[in-house]
């Protein structure tokens, strides 16, 4: 019998942890994440999506990136190969895959069953689903909306810096910096994912995550990309199963941390001009005559609405961002994202379009008309005037940390303005922020403001609009509205 080697059998054991560490690196670089739904296509006849993108993101580099879909979750035997993006060099791929389910509407399937991954990689998620039965132009439809949700709360992402008063800078900025010790997004996060079963799409009217206040919390490192990750992971369980539609918010067009400033090429310039939320986010921008390179403006149907995503942010005279970001940085550039007047000129075609086929009662009309944008009334005048000329019936809006809703005008039927930015944040306090202006015309009254953590819930159906704003920590109705045709 041959005498033990431990020197040997040492060496070979080191090997096998080595390569087994090595595999699992590897499993865990590719293992996709953060995966959420947006609504996609546009059926010629009736104008309901015809599908859904589904985008996610992975630490490492990925061969052959697929969704796997069908309507039998044991045989998902349709691919559709991935496009793949890294927007910011050594942090991670994201990746997006079109579903068509054209094959599938209309028929007795309710429900897609997919995944994501790669084959090549032995790296696939687990199986995920979403339902098709409020694909059809008659579906009632149950919505949330908000506007300002950040991550988590300040239990367990505690603040170093602490409040800026204006006066304390040399020049006061645009939006004092406004550090709150005692904050929280998850009680509204919590809601959402508690009502999820009975909503069928989340509608976020921009700042989402506050990724750019990471440096607050950790003002000497480049934590943007961490705290954008964690949202997208933290709203998975429910993006997972329903669209996540979104408009661009002040807080998605730039990092202007410490870290960010000083490594300018490095992260400040690639993170610049909204780059993370026009390559995390696949808004059905190009089949609706869109800026079809960025979701900064865009239009869909779902159900008996007709939604028109508005960009408060850029590309017309006056705009907050229209040549540079939040910070007003100069060598931090925004805006331009199409020709001169293009934006206003398709916003106003769009609402056009829509309410001249709502009004010939056309298959690609819809009942319903629902402006959502990031900013409200006082800071988009020009646009809020289409709103009225084309009869759009609700704008919803957020950046103000609070809410408060409109009267329906002077003679009852103009457009309803909502705010609802309330959901929660690091620059908001429960209870505190006052809503500064009327955010809306002249001629109508407020009726309804809270400073309350809340969301709302619009439900419609052909014949009614319902509007309930719920409080995220007590779930009690807080304000409400019902419009009728």
């Amino acid at each position: 019998m041959m005498a033990l080697n431990w020197s040997n059998m040492i060496v070979v054991l080191t090997t096998l942890l080595l390569a087994c560490s090595a595999l699992a690196t590897l499993a865990s670089d590719t293992a996709p994440e953060q995966l959420h739904l947006s609504l996609a296509g546009s059926n010629e006849l009736t104008g309901s999506p015809t599908g859904m993108r589904i985008a996610w993101f992975t630490e490492g580099p990925i061969t052959n990136s697929t969704a796997e879909y069908s309507s039998d979750p044991t045989q998902l035997s349709f691919t559709s190969t991935a496009t793949t993006r890294q927007y910011l060099s050594g942090h991670g791929y994201h990746h997006v895959a079109f579903l068509n389910c054209s094959q599938f509407i209309g028929s007795a399937t309710t429900a897609i069953y997919y995944r994501v991954g790669s084959s090549y990689n032995n790296s696939f998620s687990k199986v995920f689903s979403f339902s098709l039965a409020k694909f059809s132009a008659n579906a009632t439809t149950v919505v949330s909306m908000f506007g300002d949700l950040g991550y988590e709360d300040s239990a367990s992402r505690k603040k170093i810096i602490m409040e800026i008063e204006s006066e304390q800078l040399q020049q006061p900025p645009q939006r004092q910096l406004l550090e709150v010790k005692d904050w929280s997004a998850t009680f509204t996060r919590n809601k959402i994912e508690e009502i999820k079963d009975k909503i069928d799409m989340v509608f976020h009217a921009g700042d989402i995550g506050y990724a750019d206040d990471s440096f607050l919390i950790s003002p000497f490192y480049m934590t943007y990309e961490n705290v954008y990750n964690g949202y997208m992971n933290w709203f998975q369980n429910v993006s997972t199963q329903m669209p996540y539609m979104v408009c661009p918010g002040n807080h998605e067009s730039e990092c202007h941390s410490p870290a960010c400033i000083i490594n300018h090429k490095k992260y400040g310039l690639p993170l610049s001009n909204f780059t993370a939320f026009n390559h995390r986010w696949h808004m059905p921008s190009e089949e609706s005559g869109g800026h079809k390179n960025s979701n900064m403006w865009y239009s869909f149907n779902f159900g008996t609405v007709h939604y028109v995503s508005l960009n408060t942010e850029t590309d017309f005279p006056g705009a907050e961002e229209e040549r540079t970001g939040d910070s007003h940085i100069g060598n931090l550039p925004a805006g331009s994202f199409g020709k001169k007047g293009e934006y206003m000129q398709w916003l106003e075609n769009d609402l056009k379009v829509a309410d001249q086929r709502r009004q010939s009662k056309s298959a690609l009309g819809r009942s319903w008309i629902v402006a959502v944008g990031h900013r409200p009334y006082d800071d988009i005048v020009e646009a809020a005037k289409l709103f009225e000329k084309y009869r759009v019936d609700v704008y919803m809006a957020g950046h103000k940390h609070s809410y408060v809703r409109s009267d329906g005008g002077p003679y009852g039927n103009d457009t309803m303005y909502v705010v609802a930015g309330g959901a929660g944040c690091d620059e908001m306090k429960q209870g505190v922020e006052e809503f500064e202006g009327k955010g809306m015309p002249a001629l109508h009254q407020v009726v309804a403001t809270s400073k309350r953590y809340s969301s709302g819930v619009m439900t419609t159906n052909a014949t009614h609009l319902k509007w309930e704003l719920l409080d995220s920590v007590t779930g009690q109705v807080i304000d409400s509205f019902e419009l009728s045709k």
